[in-house]
């Protein structure tokens, strides 16, 4: 058996660099204006899907690898994943059938919510195109996205309600591709209640006291609501390699810094009287701001501390939408534009330290994927 790389693992970071900055420089004439220059959603599908084969920035490509080509730890997988293997046993093209259906439902919801496709593709590189294919939850996510875009299609008019039965089957259907998933579905509820000026007051000064309340809350919740398996894994999701650098966690923070300040941006619109945003966009700006709020309210807890990556992570991937379709009808100004550039630079400093961090010994891991 031999390296599927064949010891080219040097040629595949470089591989990773250059999909990164092409994407960037391909959608950069939206940055400060909308422009009929950048790149479609069919480029950004393909750009997308080559990135998501072979995403070596992630630990978990080379993990995924070795779990599937070993047989050790195989009950990581969902059902779905391990029939899919025994299917077709090659890593590369299980990884195609995966993250190729992820780069559909993508594409489908951004044509369902009719946004604009050169600057959906300009929010989804600054956005999630370096994280798109290292986690294996976004197959979930995606579908469950699409699911309740075409919740609000159905509900819109009574021709259209039999596409109620698709989306809660679709609904469904994504608690099946990630353990977490079930997690996400269930807090759709919290996307139903209406947030105003006094409502997002009242959170945020509540927001000392609950965080102090975290601890006993996540306790209950993890002996409650997960099991050993997601409790062990939640473990390691913060230890060993997973641990964080002060520099990492610092530009992590910054990075979420700008979401909330582009989310403070779209909530003061969403509070107006005369807001008129899509029923969708209204649900996932509600969505994305429990997530948040949620999320945070895990920052630095001793216990159940992964769930503030969980919550922020899913919060990102929602507010995304919102993003398209908010900032193509919002002129950019010079703070926004400031935290867009720091999306940029985060992009960025995780490319240099992936390519500054011990590169042959990243290579070396790269190459025990054998075939």
């Amino acid at each position: 058996m031999t390296s599927i790389f064949n010891h080219n693992g040097a040629l595949l970071m470089g591989y990773m660099v250059f999909l990164n900055c092409i994407a960037i420089l391909c959608v950069a004439p939206q940055f400060s204006r909308n422009s009929k220059h950048g790149i479609g959603l069919f480029a950004l599908a393909i750009l997308t899907f080559l990135m998501s084969l072979l995403p070596i920035q992630s630990g978990d490509f080379v993990y995924y690898g070795q779990i599937l080509q070993t047989g050790r730890n195989f009950s990581h997988f969902e059902d779905f994943y391990q029939l899919l293997w025994l299917f077709n046993p090659d890593y590369i093209e299980w990884r195609a059938v995966v993250w190729g259906a992820c780069v559909l439902l993508l594409i489908i919801n951004i044509k369902l919510l009719h946004l604009n496709g050169k600057f959906a593709a300009f929010i989804f590189i600054i956005t999630q195109f370096f994280y798109f294919g290292t986690m294996r939850n976004m197959f979930g996510f995606m579908l469950m996205f699409v699911s309740v875009t075409i919740f609000y299609i159905s509900i819109s008019s009574v021709k259209k309600y039999p596409l109620i039965i698709i989306a809660a089957l679709g609904l469904w259907g994504s608690t099946f591709l990630h353990r977490s998933m079930w997690m996400y579905v269930l807090f759709l509820i919290v996307g139903i209640i209406p947030i105003n000026k006094y409502l997002i007051k009242i959170s945020l000064i509540a927001f000392p006291f609950a965080w102090t309340s975290v601890f006993v809350l996540s306790s209950w919740f993890l002996s409650t609501f997960a099991d050993t398996e997601m409790q062990t894994h939640a473990d390691a999701y913060t230890s060993g390699e997973r641990v964080s650098t002060i520099l990492q966690t610092t530009m992590e923070l910054i990075k979420n810094g700008a979401y909330l300040y582009l989310l403070y941006i779209v909530t003061s619109h969403y509070c107006r009287p005369k807001c008129n945003f899509p029923n969708v966009i209204k649900f996932l700006i509600r969505y994305s701001y429990f997530l948040f709020y949620v999320g945070f309210l895990f920052l630095g807890q001793t216990s159940g501390g992964w769930l503030y990556s969980r919550f922020t992570e899913a919060g990102q991937i929602t507010f995304m939408f919102v993003m398209m379709y908010f900032f193509y009808n919002y002129p950019r100004t010079r703070n926004v534009k400031i935290a867009f550039g720091v999306l940029i630079v985060f992009i960025l400093y995780r490319i240099l330290y992936i390519t500054m961090r011990a590169p042959e010994e990243f290579i070396a891991r790269i190459n025990t994927i054998t075939i």
